[in-house]
């Protein structure tokens, strides 16, 4: 509900131009992205080495499902969500 309000309060005031979308998706993908992409990455080279990692990420089907937010596995369930929101929120 707070993420809702926020999104709401940042850019329902903006008009719907091309360049707003964009620094919309950047400033999204630059607060959620670096951080997933470094942490499924890890976890998958982690487990390549035999290592178990907080994130079970074995083979690179699983790798490709993060990446691509099909999978939602622990934690990281979240971030394929808030990934969704943000793609349905532009059509508000």
């Amino acid at each position: 509900m707070l993420s809702g309000f926020l999104m709401s309060y940042l850019y329902l005031d903006r008009d719907f131009s091309k360049d707003n979308v964009g620094h919309y998706f950047i400033a999204r993908a630059g607060r959620v992205l670096p951080l997933y992409v470094a942490v499924v990455s890890g976890s998958f080279l982690l487990s390549l080495n035999g290592n178990d990692s907080l994130y079970n990420i074995p083979d690179i089907n699983s790798l490709l499902g993060h990446l691509l937010f099909i999978y939602w596995d622990s934690v990281l369930w979240s971030i394929p969500a808030e990934i969704q929101f943000y793609l349905i929120f532009i059509l508000f």
